[in-house]
């Protein structure tokens, strides 16, 4: 890259490592940023695999290269620049032990789609409709049945950036975007009284008995045993999707089985979920049904091997009625 570009253009890629995660930095000068100084560009390679990262970040640079050189930049992102700016802030107040992890995980997770939408859309600074009609219609493009809670969140990461950055005197009141607001959804879960539970899994196994394919009768099999599992266990759907059987472990009381779950990044961050004895024979019989379907499975076998069981669950209820 150095080679086919002056040396004006760009200062060399230079890798680093913060915390755990590799990162790269780079300069652009002035005539290429239309600012009034060289501007700094910055990326996480997100791994802290050495050989992984510098393939990432070469990557990266070697993009850059051929923006500027084939006059595709677009120079840098002042809001990028703000939330990079909060990021640090907040990572070194998370090492310092003065925020808590949960915090510190829930603003990286709902800070990314804000940087997904400014990085696709080149947004160098807000107008009046960027977040109220431009943000809602590029996320619900994405997921269209992202909840209001959920928008709210991630508004609320971006808000803490920007109140960071006037707290700094990087920004003005003028530069603050208006934000959307939100009618607050009713989050409170469904429950099951126990005859209602019974009359569900009495539902679900004649559905399975009543299937017409070896396909239907595999998936109600498995939305089954993930019923069981789940009740047994208390975890959330989204905290389900991403077990692995690494992440169960049986243990014995008083002639009985259990299972011991640790969970990864749930809602209210990693911990070991005791279940009852009801999810560890949900999960035997699921483990037969797999063998017998000719799925081979080992530590690291997402245990129910889809993202979601919303539109069978939907069916099974309706079922019930």
């Amino acid at each position: 890259c150095k080679r086919s570009i002056s040396w004006k253009v760009l200062v060399k890629l230079k890798i680093y490592k913060r915390g755990n995660i590799y990162w790269g930095r780079t300069y652009v000068n002035k005539e290429y940023d239309q600012s009034s100084g060289k501007t700094e560009l910055r990326v996480s390679s997100k791994s802290s695999d050495e050989k992984v990262a510098k393939k990432y970040l070469e990557n990266w640079f070697l993009d850059i290269c051929y923006e500027i050189r084939h006059g595709k930049f677009l120079g840098t992102i002042p809001i990028l620049h703000l939330i990079n700016k909060y990021d640090d802030y907040l990572t070194r107040e998370f090492e310092l032990k003065r925020v808590k992890e949960n915090y510190f995980k829930n603003h990286q997770s709902k800070i990314k789609p804000i940087v997904r939408f400014i990085t696709k859309n080149k947004i160098k600074n807000f107008t009046n409709k960027t977040l109220k009609i431009d943000y809602l219609d590029f996320r619900k493009t994405e997921n269209s049945e992202l909840r209001n809670d959920s928008l709210r969140l991630e508004i609320n990461a971006l808000r803490n950036v920007m109140n960071y950055a006037l707290d700094n005197e990087w920004i003005t009141k003028s530069d603050i975007p208006q934000y959307p607001s939100f009618k607050r959804q009713d989050n409170r879960r469904t429950f099951f009284r126990p005859d209602e539970y019974k009359k569900l899994l009495r539902t679900s196994k004649n559905r399975i008995e009543q299937s017409q394919s070896k396909e239907t009768k595999f998936f109600r099999q498995r939305l089954h045993y993930w019923i069981i599992f789940s009740t047994g266990s208390g975890l959330r759907p989204s905290e389900t999707e991403n077990l692995c059987f690494a992440d169960i472990a049986e243990f014995s009381k008083n002639n009985e089985k259990f299972l011991r779950v640790s969970v990864k990044d749930g809602k209210t961050g990693s911990r070991e979920v005791v279940t009852e004895s009801s999810s560890y024979h949900a999960i035997i019989k699921l483990k037969e049904l797999y063998l017998a379907n000719g799925i081979k499975l080992d530590r690291n076998t997402k245990i129910f091997q889809t993202k979601t069981f919303s539109k069978s669950l939907r069916n099974l209820l309706i079922a019930c009625d």
